[in-house]
């Protein structure tokens, strides 16, 4: 959540009293800013989890992940000041090809599913804009879609929404919220998504940001790796559409020296149709270093507990 108002120091004054979504998805906490960045930009990151099930995630060896660095800046819309949230312009550094691009205006009916020549990836960078018509019922894309499993991201026109559905998404806690939604009026009739999705999520920024959605996804088949568009009821337009593959960051530090050891331990991640997603890694070393690690934390913390005690004790003497 997030209030806009003035803050002098010590006292902050909101302009009303009305909490507003920082992010719609439910994968999306404990976000923090930098402070005095050189550039004067104000960058936020956000933790790609919920306590809910953080420690249920199907991943190993760790759990969970940042989001994609945001620059957040405030634009009036009608009578009310709102956060607007971008991706930091150096993702454009990780973008290795241009898979698609839609030179014209292409029409969407519910007859006709735009197979974006065939375009597979697991990392991709999606930006897009729709024009849906009078009778248009939804626009949008299924990501990461092969046998028996897909994630929807679609504009439901007669909600006035944008949503990402992931009930056949892959592996699916009891606890995910499988619908996650925000509500979206377009601009000048038209609607701009900008899709980041990863191996195991996806955030969507609408309308230049002015609403987010983040949500983790886990899907279990390798081939479940292809981008279709989809319109139901009458035809919608694609006004716009770049779909780029995303370059990896892992390789570049991982394989730098100051990695030490670990540079042959950890490689990338890799699902399984178990219901696991493992790192191809020997860990053994790495292990039993960290469970030494755990077991002196605890004596420490044991030791602490024990001596606040004494202390309290002895303090009715004094």
């Amino acid at each position: 959540m997030y209030w806009i108002g003035n803050f002098d120091g010590k006292h902050f004054v909101p302009d009303d009293i009305k909490a507003r979504f920082v992010d719609f998805g439910y994968d999306f906490q404990a976000f923090q800013t930098w402070n005095n960045y050189v550039d004067d930009r104000v960058l936020m990151i956000g933790w790609m989890c919920v306590w809910d099930y953080c420690g249920l995630v199907p991943t190993r060896p760790w759990k969970g992940a940042q989001s994609l660095v945001r620059e957040l800046s405030l634009e009036r819309e009608a009578s009310a000041i709102i956060l607007v949230q971008k991706p930091v312009k150096q993702m454009e550094k990780l973008r290795s090809a241009l898979k698609l691009e839609l030179d014209k205006t292409d029409t969407l009916t519910a007859r006709k599913m735009f197979r974006t020549n065939k375009v597979r990836g697991r990392s991709l960078e999606i930006k897009v804009e729709f024009k849906p018509h009078a009778k248009t019922k939804k626009v949008g894309f299924q990501i990461r879609s092969g046998e028996k499993e897909e994630t929807i991201v679609c504009y439901d026109h007669f909600k006035e929404a944008v949503y990402i559905d992931r009930a056949k998404s892959g592996i699916i806690h009891k606890k995910m919220s499988l619908v996650d939604s925000a509500n979206v009026v377009l601009q000048n009739g038209t609607l701009k998504l900008w899709i980041f999705l990863d191996w195991s999520s996806v955030e969507v920024f609408v309308n230049d940001g002015r609403q987010v959605i983040t949500n983790l996804i886990f899907p279990q088949n390798d081939s479940s790796d292809e981008v279709d568009i989809f319109c139901l009821g009458h035809e919608a337009e694609v006004v716009s559409l770049k779909i780029y593959e995303l370059n990896t960051t892992w390789e570049k530090y991982w394989n730098n020296n100051t990695w030490g050891g670990l540079t042959d331990n950890l490689k990338k991640v890799h699902i399984f149709k178990m219901n696991s997603i493992k790192a191809h890694s020997n860990l053994t070393e790495v292990s039993d270093s960290n469970y030494l690690w755990i077991f002196i934390s605890v004596l420490i913390v044991c030791y602490g507990l024990l001596l606040n005690l004494l202390c309290r004790s002895f303090s009715r003497y004094f």
